[in-house]
């Protein structure tokens, strides 16, 4: 049972006109669609991207010097050793393998800098326009970028379209955790957070899926990204501004949209009186003068927001940089992606059973220190020349994600811990930057060696690991 001492006006509010019913679930809908579309596009460069090997006969070359053996001659040379190449953008314009694979790699990481670009842009937009503005600008920028993306007709031009998807998709389905955690009070809305984490897995999962079946890039961006992205823009006429940010417009804007809400839940309609009568107590809070600068104010925070900077880094390093390694270990690429994401939902599930009963700094501590050894794991048994092992790296991949997916979450829950009230949410803002502008890195590193590239991770995340040791204990 919800006491109304407990809660602050606007929630108050939120009892009157209902905060966990019609309205709730149709906002919740449309999330749920959007961030099922998020993880079918942002995990989708694999497939947009893919590339095949040579073949190569004994008498040419061995199996593992074919590549290097091919990519001495020229392109013509290239495409009697590959009949049958991908439908992908890899292989449209141009063939872009051999020495011009960085192509592939630049193109790619421009997602993960519009990223960057949307998280740095975010606040400015949502405290001038507000949320619901903020959540359709993102989402209008993510239609142009789709469409700009689908219709490309150069490397270039894919690029400026990935650009602006990642800007986009990334920034809305940011803000959704703030439209919950206004409209939606009690345990409620930690299923609905914690269903929008599936929901992502499972849109990775589908995306393995649908790539198998539909192999043409260009036909996929439309039929599976392009038109559902622009069919979603409906869904901003069943979000409301959030009850703050309206009543910064005025009583009458906070009334009329309380009043929306109480008419989809079927609640009976409030009046002014209502209104004043909740927020006679309620002072507005000033006009905020924090900004990232406060991060790095006092001594105690510089350390702290170091460290957390880095393992967030580490960790978006690391869980994007093994996605492009997928098609380098196991079994085909199509497999390897929809396991991994099978065992990501399981990991959300885990997190939520775990979050409230473990230590915060030990538990990190041991996940990337456990990360760490399954990767150098990884890199051991692909130095192995003899057998097929291909089950048992699918087997360390499958656990190192599992592992890597349950901190994940875990550890946002110990971020908003290691920060003041004041400061969280500049705070969560920060390191999603710093992780998109790591994320940027991630697709250049499947041109190492496959072992190499696993140890590299690895190392990042035992140093990430000991920068953890030099934070303090939230839980106890």
């Amino acid at each position: 049972m919800i006491k109304s001492p407990d809660l602050n006006p606007f929630q108050a509010l939120l009892l009157r006109v209902g905060h966990a019913n019609k309205f709730q679930y149709q906002i919740y809908a449309v999330f749920a669609l959007k961030w099922l579309i998020a993880g079918l596009f942002l995990m989708s460069l694999n497939f947009l991207f893919l590339t095949e090997e040579f073949t190569c006969t004994e008498e040419e070359a061995p199996k593992d010097f074919c590549k290097e053996w091919v990519c001495q001659h020229s392109e013509e040379f290239w495409k009697l050793h590959l009949k049958n190449p991908p439908r992908s953008l890899a292989y449209e314009f141009e063939w872009y393998v051999c020495g011009r694979e960085w192509v592939v790699s630049l193109t790619q990481s421009m997602m993960y800098l519009g990223s960057f670009t949307g998280y740095v842009t975010l606040p400015f937009i949502a405290d001038n326009f507000g949320r619901k503005r903020s959540e359709m600008i993102s989402w209008l920028i993510a239609v142009f970028g789709i469409v700009t993306l689908s219709t490309s007709m150069s490397m270039a031009q894919a690029g400026i379209g990935l650009f602006f998807c990642g800007m986009g998709i990334n920034t809305a389905i940011n803000l959704h955790y703030t439209f919950l955690k206004e409209f939606v009070i009690g345990h409620t809305k930690e299923i609905m957070i914690i269903t929008l984490q599936i929901m992502f897995s499972l849109g990775v999962l589908l995306t393995a899926l649908l790539a198998m079946y539909v192999p043409n890039w260009r036909i996929a961006c439309v039929s599976f990204f392009a038109i559902p992205i622009v069919l979603l823009l409906y869904g901003y006429v069943y979000i409301e501004e959030t009850p703050e940010f309206s009543l910064s417009k005025g009583y009458n804007v906070l009334l009329e949209s309380m009043n929306r809400i109480a008419t989809t839940n079927e609640r009976p309609l409030l009046t002014m009186e209502d209104i004043e009568e909740e927020l006679k107590n309620y002072t507005a809070p000033e006009e905020s003068r924090l900004g990232v600068w406060s991060l790095f104010r006092y001594k105690s925070l510089r350390l702290t927001t170091y460290c957390c900077g880095f393992v967030h880094m580490a960790v978006e390093f690391i869980y994007d940089g093994t996605l492009f390694n997928l098609n380098r270990v196991g079994l085909s690429v199509y497999t390897n992606q929809m396991v991994v994401a099978a065992a990501e939902m399981v990991a959300s599930l885990y997190c939520n059973f775990v979050v409230p009963r473990l230590k915060r700094k030990s538990y990190t501590i041991i996940c990337l220190s456990l990360v760490g050894v399954l990767l150098l794991l990884t890199a051991f048994i692909g130095t192995l020349k003899e057998g097929n092992y291909a089950i048992a790296e699918l087997g360390v991949m499958i656990a190192m994600r599992f592992v890597l997916s349950s901190l994940w979450g875990f550890y946002f829950v110990y971020l908003t811990e290691l920060y003041p009230c004041e400061i969280t949410t500049i705070s969560i803002g920060y390191m999603n930057a710093v992780g998109a502008l790591a994320a940027t890195a991630s697709p250049y590193i499947k041109l190492a060696a496959k072992s190499w590239s696993m140890v590299i991770m690895a190392g990042m995340s035992f140093v990430a690991a000991g920068h953890v040791a030099c934070l303090r204990e939230t839980k106890g």
